[in-house]
């Protein structure tokens, strides 16, 4: 399962889910609004910035649409 971490009111996170949507991709949002999901995307990167999209065992930080078709093609 994919989950991406971010908020609403980001451009960078609309993006990633459009990427993920235009792919095919099934993914989970998972709001930073909530502390046990920022504390969970900050445990995971060290990074207090969105989208966080955790593909198996990779997260990618920001819009990064190379580093996650390299993701989800080392799930595959």
């Amino acid at each position: 399962m994919v989950e991406l971490y971010g908020s609403d009111t980001c451009l960078w996170c609309r993006k990633t889910k459009d990427y993920l949507n235009s792919k095919g991709v099934r993914f989970r949002t998972k709001s930073i609004t909530d502390p046990d999901n920022a504390h969970r995307a900050f445990t995971l990167t060290g990074q207090q910035t969105v989208p966080i999209t955790v593909i198996g065992r990779t997260a990618v930080v920001g819009f990064d649409p190379d580093a996650i078709d390299r993701a989800l093609n080392m799930t595959k």
